[in-house]
C-alpha cells in the first residue's frame, strides 16, 4: 500500500479498525480514507447497496468521484484479502458511479512465507514478514478504464468486465467465492474475530 500510495497519495477504503493502529491510523485520517466495518454478513449487505442515494459507504465512494480537489480513492473491489490465486468475485459498490478506474495489480512473490495477509493473526503475520530475509512486491498498472454507457447503467456488469479482464492479465482463475465465504472459512478453523484475525484455537 505505502508503494501505491507514494504516486498519487490517494485515500482507501479501509475497515474502520484501522484507525486504532498507531501511525497507520493518523495516516488513513489525513489520506482521506473512508471507513466500513464490514465484520458481519449484515453489514456486507449493506456495504454492497447498489443505490448511490443511500447514506452507506457506495454513496460517499460516488460523491467521491465527483469532488473536484480530493484525493482518490483506492478500492479494493473483493472486500478482503486472497493468496492471490484466484479472483473471487467483486462488490459494485467502486463501480456505482459509473466513473472510470485505473486497475492496479499488487503481486507477492515469495518462496518461504507469503506476505499476502490471509489467515492468520495480525502480529504473527507482521512477524513473520519482518523475520523473512526479503519480501518482493510487484506493482503493474494497467491505462485507465472507461466504462461503456451499458457498463455505467449496470454496475454488476461493469465489476464482472473489469474482473475478467483483471484474471486475463494475471493469469489467474476467476472463482465464485465472496467475501461472506472467507468470514465462514475463518469461522471453520477457529478463528474468533475476522476483525482482529485471532490464531485457531485448536492445533492441526
Amino acid at each position: 500500500m505505502m508503494m501505491v500510495v507514494s504516486d498519487t497519495l490517494p485515500g482507501f477504503v479501509a475497515k474502520r479498525d484501522v484507525t486504532k493502529i498507531p501511525f497507520i491510523g493518523f495516516k488513513s485520517l489525513v489520506w482521506g480514507c473512508l471507513y466500513v466495518d464490514n465484520r458481519t454478513k449484515q453489514d456486507s449487505k449493506k456495504i454492497n447497496d447498489e443505490s448511490p442515494g443511500s447514506p452507506n459507504l457506495t454513496s460517499l465512494i460516488t460523491r467521491r468521484g465527483k469532488e473536484i480537489g480530493m484525493p482518490p480513492i483506492v478500492c479494493f473491489p473483493e472486500g478482503t484479502t486472497t493468496n492471490g490465486k484466484y479472483i473471487i468475485q467483486f462488490r459494485t459498490g467502486a463501480f456505482v458511479g459509473g466513473h472510470s478506474v485505473k486497475i492496479v495489480f499488487i503481486k507477492y512473490p515469495y518462496k518461504y512465507f507469503s506476505p499476502t495477509w490471509e489467515s492468520i493473526d495480525g502480529i504473527v503475520h507482521m512477524l513473520r514478514i519482518l523475520t523473512q530475509f526479503r519480501n518482493y512486491c510487484e506493482i503493474t498498472w494497467l491505462p485507465v478504464y472507461h466504462p461503456s454507457e451499458e457498463e455505467k447503467n449496470n454496475p454488476k456488469l461493469y465489476a464482472e468486465n473489469v474482473r475478467k479482464l483483471m484474471a486475463e492479465k494475471l493469469n489467474v482463475p476467476l472463482v465464485d467465492s465472496t467475501f461472506s465465504d472467507k468470514l465462514e472459512y475463518h469461522q471453520s478453523i477457529g478463528t474468533v474475530s475476522y476483525t482482529h484475525l485471532t490464531l485457531p484455537t485448536k492445533r492441526i
